[in-house]
C-alpha cells in the first residue's frame, strides 16, 4: 500500500512539476509539445523573443484547429483518412532508405565519430589556400608562423583566398557536427584548443585553429532524438555513387520478388491510349485522354509479382489510392514501363519498411505526427472556407454601386462580384479565427524569454 501511494505521488510531483508554455482556454501546453512542433535543437538558436513568441502562437492555432477539427469528426472523413494513409505509406518507404539502404552503407567508425561529437562544437579560424601543389609548402609555413606567434587574422587577410575573409579575417565562429564536409569537420574536431593544423578538401587547403570547445545546441537532446541527429549527419561520410547503388538495390528487389513486366504487352497498351486519343478522326488533348480507363479494361495479363499475375487494373487501384499522378498520358512503352516498376518497388519497399518496424522508430513518428497534424490542421482551414456562404444580392449591388465606375453592368458583373467577394469573406473567416485564438491565448512570457 505505502509503495503504491509513492508511486502515485510521484507521478502527480511529476505531472505538476512540468513547464506550461502556453494556454488556450481550458488546454494547458507544456515544453514537450512545443518541442513536438518545433525540434528543441531550432527552438533554443533562435535569439529573437519575438519570433519566439510567433512560434508559440502558430504551435497555438495549429492546436486549436487540430483539436476544432476532431471534434467537428473531420478525421474520420474517407477523404482525410486516404491522405493520412497516402503519407504513412510515403514516410515507410522514404524512411526505410533512408534507415536500411543508407545505414548498410556508413562507415561504422564515421557513425561512431558522429555520436560521440555531437554533443559539442568548436571555434575556428581558418586561412584557405588553392588546390595547388604550391598550396602544400606554403600551408606548411604558415601553420609554422602561427605555431611562432604570427596573428592569425592578419595571415588571414593577407593569404586567404576564401572570399569572405576579407569581412571575418578567417573567423569561422562556432561549428557543430554536420555544418561542414567530413574531411574537414575530422580535424577541427580532433584538434586541441590551441592547436593548429592543414587540411585538404575540395576546396582547396585549409590552414585551422581551435580556439575553444562547448556544449552544443544537440547536447539536451533526449537520446533517441540526439542519436537521430547524429545517424543523419554520419550519412553524408557515404562516398560511394548513391544512384547507383540504388538501382542496384531496387534491380536485386524486383529479382527477387519474381517482378516481371512485359513489354508486349505494355506495346498494346500505348496502341490502345493512341486510339483513344485518335478516335473517329478528332484528336483528343493529352489530358482529355481517359489511360487510367484504358489501363482498367485491357483484360490481358501485364506481368508478375511474387507469385501473383497482374493486369491494368490493378496499378490503377494503385495509383489511384496512391501518390502517384493521376492525370498522365503515355508516348510510349518506355514511360509506362518505367512508371508500373516505380509502383510496385515502392509496393516491395512498403512491405520491407513495415518488416523492418521503421514505423518504430523516434524519426518516423515524429515525421507522421507532424503530418497528421498538419493534414487535420489544412482540413480545419478548408471547412471554415467551405462553411462561408454564398455573397447575397444585395451584397453584390452594394459593391457594384461603391465601384461601378471600374466595372461594366451590374447584368455583366454579378459572378465576378460574387467570387469576389466570396474570397475577402473567406479570408475574414481565416484572419478571425487567427485573431480569436490569439485573444484567448496567454503565453508563459518568462519561459520563453528565459530558455
Amino acid at each position: 500500500m505505502l509503495k503504491n501511494s509513492f508511486v502515485v505521488v510521484f507521478f502527480c510531483v511529476f505531472c505538476f512539476t512540468q513547464t506550461w508554455v502556453a494556454k488556450h482556454g481550458e488546454d494547458v501546453f507544456y515544453e514537450k509539445d512545443l518541442f513536438d512542433y518545433i525540434p528543441k535543437k531550432d527552438w533554443f538558436s533562435i535569439v529573437d523573443l519575438k519570433q519566439k513568441e510567433k512560434i508559440v502562437l502558430t504551435f497555438i492555432k495549429q492546436e486549436v484547429a487540430i483539436k476544432s477539427a476532431q471534434k467537428k469528426g473531420l478525421q474520420h472523413s474517407p477523404k482525410i483518412n486516404k491522405k493520412i494513409k497516402n503519407r504513412f505509406h510515403g514516410l515507410i518507404v522514404n524512411e526505410y532508405y533512408m534507415r536500411n539502404f543508407l545505414g548498410s552503407l556508413v562507415p561504422e567508425q564515421d557513425l561512431n565519430f558522429c555520436f560521440q561529437n555531437l554533443k559539442r562544437e568548436v571555434f575556428v579560424n581558418h586561412i584557405l589556400l588553392p588546390l595547388n601543389e604550391a598550396s602544400i609548402k606554403e600551408s606548411k609555413k604558415i601553420q609554422q608562423q602561427l605555431v611562432n606567434g604570427e596573428t592569425f587574422y592578419a595571415l588571414a587577410l593577407n593569404l586567404s583566398v576564401d572570399p569572405s575573409a576579407k569581412q571575418n579575417k578567417g573567423v569561422l565562429g562556432w561549428i557543430s557536427v554536420g555544418q561542414t564536409v567530413p574531411e574537414f569537420q575530422d580535424k577541427i574536431f580532433s584538434l586541441c584548443v590551441g592547436c593548429v593544423d592543414v587540411v585538404e578538401t575540395s576546396f582547396g587547403y585549409h590552414i585551422v585553429r581551435v580556439d575553444s570547445v562547448r556544449a552544443s545546441q544537440y547536447k539536451e537532446l533526449e537520446t533517441p532524438e540526439y542519436n537521430d541527429w547524429a545517424f543523419k549527419f554520419s550519412t553524408a561520410y557515404i562516398k560511394e555513387d548513391l544512384s547507383l547503388l540504388a538501382a542496384q538495390h531496387d534491380s536485386s528487389l524486383l529479382k527477387e520478388n519474381n517482378v516481371f513486366i512485359s513489354r508486349r504487352q505494355l506495346e498494346k497498351i500505348i496502341k490502345l491510349i493512341e486510339q483513344e486519343r485518335f478516335n473517329f478522326g478528332k484528336e483528343k488533348s493529352r489530358r482529355e485522354v481517359d489511360v487510367l480507363g484504358v489501363l482498367t479494361s485491357f483484360s490481358e495479363i501485364v506481368g508478375t509479382y511474387k507469385e501473383e499475375v497482374l493486369g491494368g487494373a490493378w496499378f490503377v487501384n494503385k495509383i489511384k489510392n496512391g501518390l502517384y499522378q493521376k492525370k498522365t498520358y503515355y508516348d510510349n512503352t518506355d514511360q509506362l514501363y518505367n512508371d508500373f516498376i516505380r509502383i510496385l518497388i515502392r509496393e516491395i519497399v512498403f512491405g520491407l519498411g513495415l518488416t523492418k518496424g521503421v514505423d518504430k522508430g523516434f524519426s518516423f513518428k515524429q515525421q507522421f505526427n507532424s503530418v497528421k497534424k498538419d493534414i487535420l490542421q489544412k482540413s480545419w482551414i478548408k471547412h471554415l472556407v467551405d462553411s462561408v456562404p454564398e455573397p447575397s444580392l444585395t451584397e453584390i449591388e452594394d459593391y457594384y454601386n461603391l465601384t461601378k465606375k471600374t466595372n461594366p453592368s451590374l447584368e455583366f458583373s454579378v459572378e465576378s462580384i460574387g467570387s469576389i467577394l466570396l474570397q475577402q469573406n473567406q479570408q475574414k473567416t481565416q484572419d478571425n479565427f487567427n485573431l480569436q485564438v490569439e485573444s484567448l491565448s496567454q503565453l508563459n512570457l518568462v519561459w520563453i524569454h528565459n530558455e
